[in-house]
């Protein structure tokens, strides 16, 4: 896996399992980085006490703040944490997203790792979910943890060779890189998914009687080729390479229970006005429907401090 520098886990009073923190003590052991636990308060009732009270909600505040302290102290003293560089933050304020990104930016933090939230189930919970958001606003990789997973299965690296355009080749070589470096941390094997669509999506009529192949065919044997391609350059085995047709966000879920992995590792291209709200993102209804840990990672991050340990 890409090396760590400096890696930021979100910690919550509701994740009673500490599934987050355990993930990130896992991989700052293995990258040697240095491990910043935060902690977000906030009181609904206190902000709202502040334009009437200002000096009684502050003291509340600061109470409020300081037992979060003391059960991260506690969560903090659960672990073994005599071999990690360390420290812990609380942060008030009632945007988690908008705190994180922030601190992101202003620390220069090379991965977020936070739980995983529920699926989402309607249509308003899908369009403002909160991982979605996080994802979109965070300039540097996420790792959304799964509650019910464990790193024993393989890790599936999700690519788009939907366009010959020389930035996404590049893009989709180092997510397959980063899949298969996070896979020898794991001893585990390394999946490639790609997904092409059929003739309808492609605005095409079979016409009977015609010479020329069905357009679903030659655009399954250019994606075959494509990923083929991409897979030789690591060493993917064809067994351990998927090309579907449909769409990914139907298609990268599916192939992920099929192959029982643990960790999907998949860039994120956002859409923006009408297409956003009409369509939402592929992302996020691929997180909607998965079940294993998810690697976020966003087009700028190989330009910027992530390094490889090869």
């Amino acid at each position: 896996m890409f090396r760590c520098k400096e890696i930021l886990v979100v910690v919550e009073t509701s994740d009673i399992n500490s599934t987050a923190l355990k993930r990130a003590v896992w991989l700052t052991r293995h990258t040697n980085a240095h491990l910043t636990i935060l902690y977000i308060a906030y009181s609904a009732l206190i902000a709202m006490q502040s334009h009437f009270r200002q000096r009684y909600a502050q003291s509340e505040k600061q109470a409020l703040i300081k037992k979060d302290f003391e059960w991260l102290n506690r969560l903090v003293s659960s672990f073994r944490f005599n071999d990690l560089d360390i420290e812990t933050k609380i942060k008030w304020g009632s945007s988690a997203n908008t705190i994180i990104a922030e601190q992101v930016a202003h620390n220069n933090y090379d991965l977020v790792i936070k739980r995983a939230g529920s699926n989402k189930k309607s249509f308003v919970d899908s369009f403002f979910s909160t991982d979605m958001d996080l994802l979109r606003h965070c300039a540097c990789p996420v790792m959304l943890v799964a509650e019910d997973r464990k790193h024993r299965g393989g890790v599936l690296c999700a690519v788009d060779t939907e366009t010959s355009v020389a930035s996404n080749q590049s893009f989709n070589e180092e997510l397959t890189k980063q899949a298969c470096q996070i896979s020898e941390y794991f001893g585990t094997q390394t999946h490639l998914v790609n997904s092409y669509f059929d003739d309808l999506e492609n605005m095409y009529i079979n016409i009977p009687d015609t010479s020329e192949p069905p357009i679903e065919h030659v655009a399954q044997r250019q994606h075959q080729q494509d990923l083929e391609n991409l897979a030789k350059l690591h060493a993917i085995t064809t067994a351990n390479q998927h090309l579907e047709q449909g769409h990914p966000d139907h298609v990268i879920p599916k192939v992920a229970d099929r192959t029982d992995v643990s960790l999907l590792v998949m860039g994120i291209k956002t859409r923006i006005g009408l297409n956003e709200f009409l369509f939402g993102h592929t992302a996020e209804h691929i997180l909607d429907s998965i079940h294993c840990d998810v690697l976020a990672i966003p087009p700028n991050a190989f330009t910027g401090n992530l390094e490889s340990t090869q």
